[in-house]
């Protein structure tokens, strides 16, 4: 997500990121301009060489959550195309999904709101080289999603982002389970309703339910795990439909 400041990154991606979690099931990570500068790029400043490299950084973490399958949410201002691009190029170039999302906003409409008060310092004569003012923003000529925000609702604007997500593939999954979160690929079997007891850290359960995963041993789904599955591995309770050795 790019735009200027004050232009709705942070309060859009958060407001996804919980619609992601709740209704979706998914596992997000948010890379927000703001958190990375107190520790990843705290030794970056606002030159254009370290508005690059902070792209850069960030781009690269990205690309590794979301080769783990975390749907990554980068919340920069990042002014420069050609930075965007390559952010862009690394995930095409290890066969992960890029989208570019333009915060489409006016600078009278930021300067207007100004949520951190930094165009009032601007204006005052406190901060020089602030991007859409006496710096360039660059705005992305062909984005994924164009996003007006400042003439939307947030709860509309986070509707066209999910839209855009199910139109790439990003939410397509099998069926659910009562809360609605997506049961494991190949999954077929009814929810189970036995009561499961936890006592001494142990799981036991009902003996009806005992007797019918015994007739099930050996006819669910199986799957060969490697050291790298095993690290990624992420069983639920109550509900175990497949049987693990490792």
């Amino acid at each position: 997500m790019t735009g200027l400041s004050g232009s709705g990154k942070s309060t859009i991606a958060k407001a996804l990121e919980e619609t992601l979690v709740l209704k979706y099931g998914k596992h997000v990570q948010m890379l927000d301009g703001d958190n990375v500068r107190t520790g990843l790029n705290r030794d970056l400043g606002f030159s254009p060489a370290d508005r690059a490299e902070s792209v850069r950084r960030v781009g690269e973490m990205a690309c590794l959550f979301n080769g783990g399958g975390v749907i990554t949410l980068v919340t920069l201002v990042s002014p420069y195309r050609a930075d965007r691009e390559a952010a862009r190029q690394r995930h095409e170039d290890q066969g992960l999904k890029y989208l570019e999302v333009f915060m489409n906003v006016p600078l009278d409409v930021v300067q207007e709101r100004d949520p951190k008060g930094l165009y009032a310092k601007v204006a005052a004569g406190e901060l020089k080289g602030f991007t859409g003012v006496d710096a360039p923003y660059e705005q992305p000529l062909h984005p994924d999603v164009d996003l007006p925000n400042w003439d939307l609702e947030l709860d509309e604007c986070v509707r066209i982002l999910i839209e855009k997500l199910r139109v790439e593939g990003v939410l397509d999954g099998g069926p659910s389970d009562p809360s609605g979160l997506p049961l494991p690929p190949g999954f077929t079997g009814a929810w189970l309703e036995d009561e499961l007891i936890i006592s001494n850290n142990k799981f036991s359960a009902s003996s009806a339910l005992a007797t019918k995963r015994a007739a099930e041993d050996g006819s669910l789904p199986q799957a060969r795990l490697n050291d790298i599955d095993v690290n990624w591995l992420h069983a639920r309770i109550p509900c175990l439909p497949y049987r693990f050795s490792i």
